[in-house]
C-alpha cells in the first residue's frame, strides 16, 4: 500500500498543487453563502470566484425558487493567490430574505458582454438552501464523541485477534466487542459514538461497501447491530452512521450489473467514460466507482438507506462537516437535470421523518489520546 492507493492521485503535490490552482479559475461558487443556513428574516452574502484573464462585466443570481428573481453580485475585492500567480476577482450580494422554512433554489451565471459568452458557475449547478434550518439538535452541540474503527476495536469476549502480518489484514474486531466495552466508553465520560462504516465489504476500512441494508458478516448481524444501539442508548450514548453518498465498492451488485449489461437500469447510476472499463472513481481509485447522484433511482436508493439505519434501526445522526463532506453531494443538481428535491433538504427531511429528534450531527469534538481499552493495550 502506498499514499496513491490510500489517498488516491491527490497524494502527489504536483496534483494537489494543480487542483487548488483550478478552484481559483473560471465562475466558482461552491456553496460560498454566509450563513449557510440563514434565520427567518436574514438576508445571506452569496460569493463567486472569477478567474484571472476572463472578460467578466456581470454576474447574476439567479433564484428560481420560492420566486423567481435576478440578483446582480458586485465586484467586492480583489485578491493575490500564489499557487495560482495571478489575481481573482470575488464577486458578492446579498439574497432576498424569506421567512422560516422557505427552500430557496440558485443558480449563478456570468456574462462577458464583448464576446456576448455565457458561463454558469460550477457547470450549471443548482443549489439550495433552508431558511431558518435548526441546525443539529441540543444534544450534538456539547456532544463527546468516541469514534470506532470496528475491526480494530475489539473482538468480543471468548474471541482471539486475529494473526496478522500488514495493517490492510482484518484483525477480527465486531460489534459484540464494541458491545461488551459500553461500559467502558460511558466511564470515560462520551455521550455518542462515530461508527466506521460496518457494510459488507471486503476491506478493513469499509468504505468499499456493496450493500448499504446489511451489515458486514465478520462484523456481526442486524441483531447484534440493534443490541449495539439499544444498549448504548440506555447509557445515554447516541450513535452516528458514517455514511459515504457519493461512491461505493466495485463489487456493489449495481455496478457489476451496469458492466455486464449497458442496457441494465444501472447504466446510468455511474459515469462512464468508456463502457465498461473507464469511467469516473473516487479519487480515481477503480475500486470505488462514484455514483451519479442527479439520478432519480440513486438518490431515492440512498435516501431509502439512511430511513432505514435512523428510522428503523435507531441511529441518532450522521457526521456532516467533522471531515469532507460525503452527504452534501445532495446540496445540488444539474442545471438541465431531473426535476427532484435538492438533497441536503432530503437528507435533513429524511432523517426527520424516520426519526422526529434526528438531525445531522456537525460538530466532533477533538480529545487528546485516552488510555486503551482494558487488556488490549
Amino acid at each position: 500500500m502506498n499514499q496513491e492507493t490510500i489517498f488516491g492521485p491527490n497524494a502527489n503535490p504536483d496534483v494537489r498543487s494543480t487542483f487548488a490552482r483550478l478552484r481559483l479559475q473560471g465562475i466558482q461558487h461552491r456553496r460560498r453563502l454566509s450563513p449557510g443556513s440563514p434565520k427567518a428574516g436574514e438576508q445571506p452574502t452569496i460569493s463567486v470566484i472569477v478567474g484571472p484573464e476572463l472578460p467578466i462585466d456581470e454576474v447574476v443570481c439567479l433564484v428560481t425558487e420560492p420566486e423567481a428573481a435576478v440578483v446582480p453580485l458586485r465586484r467586492a475585492r480583489t485578491e493575490w493567490d500564489l499557487l495560482l500567480w495571478g489575481y481573482y476577482e470575488v464577486w458578492e450580494a446579498e439574497l432576498p430574505a424569506h421567512p422560516a422554512g422557505t427552500l430557496v433554489r440558485y443558480q449563478i451565471r456570468a456574462h462577458d458582454e464583448d464576446s456576448g459568452e455565457i458561463y454558469w458557475a460550477d457547470e450549471g449547478i443548482e443549489y439550495s438552501y433552508v431558511v431558518g434550518d435548526s441546525g443539529p439538535p441540543a444534544w450534538a452541540l456539547p456532544a463527546i464523541i468516541y469514534q470506532i474503527f470496528p475491526d480494530r476495536f475489539s473482538p468480543g469476549a471468548g474471541r482471539m485477534w486475529n494473526p496478522t502480518s500488514h495493517l490492510s489484514d482484518i484483525y477480527g474486531g465486531t460489534l459484540r466487542g464494541i458491545i461488551d466495552h459500553l461500559d467502558y466508553i460511558a466511564g470515560l465520560g462520551f455521550t455518542a459514538i462515530w461508527l466506521n462504516p460496518f457494510f459488507p465489504d471486503d476491506t478493513h476500512h469499509g468504505y468499499h461497501a456493496t450493500d448499504y441494508f446489511a451489515v458486514n458478516p465478520r462484523l456481526g448481524t442486524i441483531d447484534d447491530m440493534r443490541e449495539l444501539v439499544d444498549k448504548a442508548h440506555e447509557r445515554g450514548i447516541r450513535l452516528l452512521l458514517d455514511f459515504v453518498g457519493n461512491h461505493w465498492g466495485s463489487k456493489h451488485l449495481s455496478f457489476q450489473e451496469a458492466r455486464a449489461n449497458r442496457n441494465s437500469p444501472y447504466y446510468n447510476w455511474y459515469y462512464w467514460k468508456n463502457w465498461p472499463d473507464e469511467y469516473a472513481a473516487y479519487f480515481n481509485v477503480p475500486d470505488l466507482p462514484k455514483l451519479n447522484v442527479d439520478h432519480p433511482a440513486v438518490r431515492d436508493h440512498l435516501m431509502r438507506s439512511i430511513g432505514y439505519w435512523i428510522g428503523d434501526m435507531g441511529f441518532d445522526g450522521a457526521p456532516r462537516s467533522c471531515r469532507r463532506p460525503v452527504i452534501r453531494f445532495l446540496d445540488r443538481r444539474p442545471r438541465r437535470g431531473p426535476q427532484h428535491p435538492a438533497g441536503c433538504v432530503d437528507v435533513r427531511r429524511t432523517g426527520a421523518a424516520a426519526r422526529p429528534a434526528t438531525e445531522l450531527c456537525r460538530t466532533v469534538r477533538r480529545h487528546a489520546r485516552l488510555p486503551a481499552l482494558p487488556g488490549h493495550a
